[in-house]
């Protein structure tokens, strides 16, 4: 299993609890860029990196909305 490096933004800790979209937002700046370096890792290449050792394609990104128990 690798490890990822995450960091949050300090303008999201104010709003966590005030805000009702402050959890979505903090998990949303968590799971993105742990989704992005999985994938950089799982195909051996940055976005748009051409390498010998590519293991694949990206086909870009499109919004999702990731539903859970407490709420989307």
């Amino acid at each position: 299993m690798s490890e990822y490096d995450v960091s949050v933004a300090r303008d999201l800790s104010p709003g966590l609890l005030n805000e009702p979209e402050g959890l979505a937002r903090l998990i949303e700046s968590v799971l993105n860029p742990i989704l992005q370096a999985q994938m950089t890792e799982r195909l051996g290449a940055s976005p748009y990196e051409r390498s010998p050792g590519r293991q694949g394609d990206r086909n870009g990104v499109r919004p999702r909305t990731l539903d859970t128990r407490v709420g989307p």
